[in-house]
């Protein structure tokens, strides 16, 4: 257990929840919560703090208590515009003078605010019931053009376009927006029967943006309309895809699709698995199954099974430092040389709680 420690982070969580863990670095004196209070330390240039997911911000040194945030559901934390903003489920703080006080920033809704995120300069705050920004971190205004009060389930930018996913609780389905400025936003059409659609994955390659759906996957030139379908209506997309030298690996619930050009596809079967993960490491690509893992050493051409592993469902294959990490539900294997013998690391039978591999220190 030392070992695995001393080169990433594992979160524990109970078996009902299983989270990833983030990991971010400021130069400033901050406040971090733990354990729903805030936690003083002074943070030297280029040290990393965690986020557990389960509300709590921990930095990997001694803190002093501070009972600021005591009692608070602290849902995020981030530096923007050299202030601190700590957000919790009613209300956004901000503090300027490196979290010795905080002040409450007034939003047009106070309620039920879900996440807080910085892009392209702009501070958004997604909440039950709609999305706010600040281009000031004072000052927010709601972004009117999305219809009803909605909430935010994707947003993600690609080469200058935002994305927005949205849930609408009184009419039960999901929008799908697009805005070249992340202010302006209009429906997104993929020329699909209906604009309710799930959307998996989105990304760019070869100057082409593609979006994987629970009824395809598509790609457009521009990002905004004219978008093809590429892989047919019966395919269930799952969250999963990987770039890995010019090719795209694409996961789905009877194999994997490879394509180099974008546009045409081969499926892999790999005996029917669904896939639930996809990496490389040494020139080696990892597809993790419900059943198992299965490795390609010539790009993609074959694939074989990996014997040695339990046959138990792929939860995450991580890569760093030279170290490859491999975690099934009952295990966290660990190879630093050779592309099929893993050893046993980490035992997660032998505990009620959940671990899984975080964050890379």
């Amino acid at each position: 257990m030392k070992k695995l420690l001393s080169i990433l982070t594992i979160a524990i969580v109970s078996t009902s929840s299983i989270s990833s863990t983030t990991a971010f670095t400021t130069n400033q004196n901050i406040k971090l919560s733990n354990q729903n209070e805030i936690l003083d330390s002074n943070i030297n240039k280029g040290k990393k703090f965690i986020n557990t997911n389960n509300n709590d911000f921990k930095y990997l040194n001694n803190f002093i208590k501070s009972t600021t945030f005591l009692q608070k559901n602290i849902i995020d934390l981030k530096i923007y515009k050299k202030n601190i903003y700590i957000l919790t489920n009613n209300n956004l703080y901000i503090s300027n003078n490196n979290g010795k006080t905080y002040t409450t920033i007034k939003i047009i809704s106070n309620q039920n605010l879900l996440s807080l995120k910085i892009i392209n300069n702009n501070l958004y705050i997604n909440s039950q019931n709609g999305l706010y920004y600040s281009n000031d971190g004072i000052n927010f205004n709601k972004i009117n053009n999305i219809k009803f009060n909605q909430t935010i389930l994707l947003f993600k930018i690609i080469n200058n376009l935002f994305y927005l996913e949205t849930y609408s609780s009184n009419l039960g389905q999901i929008f799908n927006y697009v805005s070249n400025d992340g202010i302006n936003f209009n429906l997104l059409n993929l020329g699909t029967s209906t604009n309710s659609t799930k959307i998996y994955i989105i990304f760019n390659f070869k100057s082409k943006f593609y979006i994987g759906t629970q009824y395809g996957f598509y790609y457009s030139n521009n990002g905004i309309n004219s978008w093809k379908k590429t892989i047919n209506n019966s395919i269930q997309l799952k969250d999963n895809y990987k770039i890995i030298n010019n090719k795209i690996y694409v996961g789905t619930d009877e194999g994997i699709y490879i394509s180099s050009d974008g546009i045409n596809f081969n499926l892999y079967s790999l005996d029917n698995q669904n896939i639930t993960t996809i990496e490389s490491f040494n020139n080696i690509i990892y597809v993790g199954t419900y059943e198992g893992i299965y490795i390609s050493s010539d790009d993609g051409k074959t694939f074989s099974e990996i014997k040695t592993l339990d046959d138990k469902p792929i939860e995450k294959i991580t890569v760093s430092n030279s170290h490859i990490y491999i975690q099934t539900n009952i295990n966290i294997y660990e190879s630093t040389t050779s592309p099929i013998l893993f050893s046993s690391i980490y035992n997660l039978s032998k505990s009620d709680s959940k671990a899984t591999v975080g964050s890379i220190l």
